[in-house]
């Protein structure tokens, strides 16, 4: 098979969908129409780090990964490393990166280097949730507050599918402050209630009539709960002619 080494006739070269064929780009030390094996191209955008991790050295996303441009499109470089040295991914599997979970001092972020790490070796595919356990702050003991993620302390939510710990503490903390925060916020800025003057049926809250709860400060008023009473007392008497 004849090799295209022209940018005009790339679309042949894609199609003929050969490993070792090399898109139609322009690498550092490169002429256009050079064809360069695509193993040497990926493999000269890599340093060895230490720990034996392949660093990528080119083009990275904001969220820390790298990427390569490999038949004619842009493509994971961790992605690309696992079917290229390794085999297929298998299908809904993500790729782990298992030097970044060996390493217990990394916190992960758009700063892990592990994330630019393309070696064979240290890729592994698992599925989405799984990926999710094996990261950072799954494996975190204590809270940012220093709570410890006991079975009691410890809620469970799914947010986008996936499971997230949460600490029960922090929750109520944060929700009785916001609680009190709210009761302050309205102590502050409502007007107090002025006292009513009559109750409901017009009686005067004055002199004997007015009655105060103890425990609550609340104004009652006498005449309304002497006549409550009464129909208490009429309802729970037995009527002779209306008895079985």
């Amino acid at each position: 098979m004849k090799l295209a080494t022209t940018c005009e006739n790339r679309w042949s070269r894609r199609a003929a969908n050969a490993r070792d064929l090399t898109d139609c780009q322009r690498d550092e030390g490169a002429r256009m129409g050079k064809v360069i094996p695509i193993t040497d191209r990926f493999m000269g955008k890599v340093k060895q780090a230490d720990g034996g991790c392949w660093l990528w050295t080119k083009q990275v996303t904001k969220s820390g990964y790298a990427r390569f441009s490999a038949y004619g499109k842009s493509v994971s470089a961790h992605r690309f490393a696992y079917e290229h040295f390794v085999g297929p991914i298998p299908a809904g599997m993500t790729i782990e990166h298992i030097c970044h979970t060996a390493d217990p001092t990394c916190r992960g972020g758009t700063g892990c280097l592990h994330r630019r790490c393309v070696r064979p070796q240290h890729l592994v595919p698992l599925s989405g949730p799984e990926n999710v356990s094996r990261a950072y702050p799954a494996r975190k003991t204590h809270c940012v507050q220093g709570h410890e993620f006991t079975a009691v302390n410890t809620h469970i939510r799914v947010e986008g599918g996936y499971e997230k710990r949460t600490c029960r503490t922090c929750r109520y903390q944060r929700k009785n402050s916001a609680r009190s925060a709210a009761r302050a916020h309205a102590r502050t800025n409502k007007p107090p209630k002025p006292r009513p003057s009559h109750c409901r049926r017009g009686h005067p809250y004055a002199g004997e009539n007015l009655y105060v709860v103890p425990s609550t400060g609340v104004w009652q008023c006498r005449a309304c709960n002497r006549a409550s009473e009464e129909r208490r007392k009429q309802r729970r008497q037995v009527v002779p002619s209306q008895a079985v």
